[in-house]
């Protein structure tokens, strides 16, 4: 999903900033604000101290706040041109739950909350506006379900493969907001060779994967993402067990 020349970017779930620093450092002809929500008051210190280490805070802000709390007390009403969300996928009771809150939070998502996240877009984008998404293939009828439900059309799904031999476990999705219907399934995009290193596919889709090329690789605790040029070598924490490396190519 490729942001317009000049917009207003909300990101619900935001955790550290990845995404929304990956929508600004992979397009710097562009005029991207970013706002990232999130819950948690440690992820949100840690975007915040990302934004920093990269030079954005002019361009990123964050606000300590859950996709329940998002309403016409909080935040104008249709005002982004894009809202994107990468929520948890499980269902609870799905798996064992771990200990510690946070992780709990990161990986369950129940049906209710998934409507919480599909409402707090839908309220926040513009008439035609777009919603981009990640969610797991399992719950997928759910998905479809809540968007149409609010006033979403789905456009786009992109199936993401780990391998060529095994069933996909996520999509990336595109939604419009009040768009006539017309859904195009993209083909598959496949992760990995069988050996465990990264396609030409992967890297060309997201270039930022260059420096992880072997899956094991991608296991280790520091994640390297390769960024632009002018932006130097920074490490950016928050992740659960991995700080996040922007990184010259």
């Amino acid at each position: 999903m490729v942001p317009g020349k000049k917009s207003r970017v909300v990101d619900l779930g935001c955790g550290c900033g990845v995404i929304g620093f990956g929508l600004i450092l992979s397009n710097p002809e562009k005029e991207i604000l970013v706002t990232g929500l999130d819950r948690c008051p440690g992820m949100i210190s840690h975007s915040r101290k990302n934004a920093e280490r990269l030079k954005l805070g002019h361009r990123f802000s964050a606000l300590e706040l859950s996709v329940e709390q998002v309403n016409s007390s909080t935040f104008q009403a249709e005002s982004y041109d894009l809202a994107v969300i990468n929520p948890p996928y499980s269902s609870p009771g799905s798996g064992r739950p771990p200990r510690d809150t946070s992780r709990l939070n990161a990986l369950f998502c129940s049906r209710a909350e998934l409507r919480e996240f599909i409402r707090a877009a839908s309220f926040l984008v513009k008439n035609r506006g777009r919603v981009g998404m990640v969610f797991g293939t399992e719950r997928l009828e759910e998905l479809l379900t809540e968007m149409s439900n609010h006033s979403l059309s789905v456009k786009k799904i992109l199936p993401v493969y780990g391998t060529k031999s095994r069933p996909a476990r996520i999509v990336l999705m595109e939604a419009q907001k009040n768009a006539e219907a017309g859904l195009k399934i993209s083909p598959p995009l496949i992760l990995y060779h069988h050996s465990g290193v990264l396609t030409r596919q992967a890297l060309k889709f997201c270039p930022f994967l260059k420096c992880n090329p072997n899956r094991k690789r991608n296991r280790v605790k520091h994640l390297h993402l390769s960024s632009h040029r002018q932006y130097p070598d920074r490490v950016l924490h928050g992740m659960p067990g991995n700080p996040c490396r922007y990184q010259r190519p």
